[in-house]
């Protein structure tokens, strides 16, 4: 009965995975930097720790980890759900690397899974669709640029953490509505992060993911979602979506491919997710961006019929499987409803008069909410394990 340390309980999939190992019989021992976080009071718990906030002190989140790993009589498996936790593990990977299961990748690319810049450039030489992106280095040459463009333009960081003398600087991604409000947040977020970031027009469409865990660049499992709702209509965080086939239509194969494509160039081992926006106009899938960690979406997976974290941890362990690609079962739907009510406020509170074609109606935001869709599955609350639900309410008031 192997041991995993799942971190970042704060987050939905650290709770999917805390259920899916912990059913799995795998002792499962939970880190977050709150104590209310939902995923340290599963039952499937075996031990829960906190750590110092990764971003703020991140040799204290080091030092907590090396004290649990020094607590096992074994090389335990090491899932992280952040992408703070995630490259600070890559950054530590000379100490760490001995003692523990964790999908190594090589630094080329982990530069370009990291750094949204390196994700167009490669996905350009693979032939793949992107956004027009300007790599853009100051306020200057950005002004000069500027009198071609039709705004609202997005303007994006590089990497979603950058790490400046020791303490992490979150990404951020915003809808820019003239030259003046631009050079402004480019100028901040180059002052933040010590890089230009990116400015692409806004893209206007729906949201697709391609979730895969890979061996080696090969796919060995595979679902693919379609976003219903997002937790802001600006944002690309799912609070509602649904599973669709490979084979299903013309687009779900293309999404498939160009991901599949992605994975065997990066020869990426463990899980990578690829996303994309599907233009409403051209109904061309844009490359998005690419993550090397399971998504929040990862409890539909399992609810799809793939168990990610528990075919993840056998993976890492050397242990591997059919070699027949397992997907999921087409149109399954679940619900992040704590999500799913914020999108609603947001609609219903805060609209952006800038942006109103983004936007829902409230009426139709209201009548959607209440939709009923029919053997929708909630990624949070479930009978079995009622306490992480309640958490997730307190949590939500204690991280502010």
């Amino acid at each position: 009965m192997k041991s995993v340390i799942i971190l970042d309980g704060e987050e939905n999939s650290a709770l999917c995975a805390v259920r899916s190992l912990g059913r799995a019989q795998r002792q499962t021992l939970v880190g977050a930097k709150r104590a209310t976080a939902p995923a340290l009071h599963s039952r499937f718990v075996t031990r829960r720790f906190t750590y110092a906030d990764p971003q703020q002190d991140p040799k204290g989140f080091i030092k907590t980890l090396r004290t649990q790993l020094r607590t096992l009589p074994e090389r335990p498996v090491v899932l992280a759900f952040s992408d703070t936790t995630q490259t600070l593990i890559e950054q530590y990977r000379a100490e760490l690397e001995p003692l523990i299961y964790f999908s190594w990748n090589t630094p080329d690319a982990l530069e370009i899974i990291n750094n949204k810049a390196a994700t167009y450039s490669e996905a350009k030489l693979l032939g793949v669709s992107v956004t027009p992106t300007f790599l853009l280095e100051n306020a200057g040459e950005v002004r000069r640029r500027s009198v071609d463009w039709e705004f609202p333009v997005v303007v994006k960081s590089r990497r979603s953490v950058s790490w400046q003398l020791g303490v992490g600087v979150p990404g951020t991604t915003c809808f820019i509505h003239d030259i003046e409000e631009l050079i402004t947040v480019f100028t901040m977020i180059k002052q933040q992060t010590s890089e230009s970031p990116l400015i692409q027009p806004l893209v206007r469409g729906e949201r697709y993911e391609v979730e895969l865990l890979c061996h080696e660049g090969v796919a060995l499992a595979e679902v693919i979602h379609h976003s219903l709702r997002t937790i802001s209509p600006t944002s690309s965080v799912s609070v509602l979506r649904e599973t669709i086939s490979s084979d299903e239509t013309e687009l779900s194969r293309e999404l498939s491919r160009v991901a599949h494509k992605v994975a065997k160039a990066l020869s990426w081992q463990g899980p990578l997710v690829v996303e994309f926006k599907v233009d409403a106009d051209t109904h061309i899938p844009f490359l998005i961006k690419i993550n090397g960690r399971f998504s929040g979406v990862l409890p539909l997976a399992g609810f799809a019929g793939v168990n990610f974290p528990l075919l993840y941890a056998t993976q890492l362990q050397g242990n591997f499987f059919e070699a027949a690609l397992i997907t999921s079962r087409p149109s399954v739907v679940s619900r992040y409803w704590l999500g799913d009510a914020q999108h609603l406020l947001r609609v219903w509170l805060f609209r952006s008069t800038t942006l109103p074609h983004v936007y829902p109606t409230r009426r139709k935001a209201l009548r959607d909410f209440f939709r009923a869709y029919r053997g929708v599955y909630f990624d949070v609350w479930q009978w079995t394990d009622p306490l992480p639900a309640l958490w997730q309410y307190i949590d939500a008031v204690n991280k502010h």
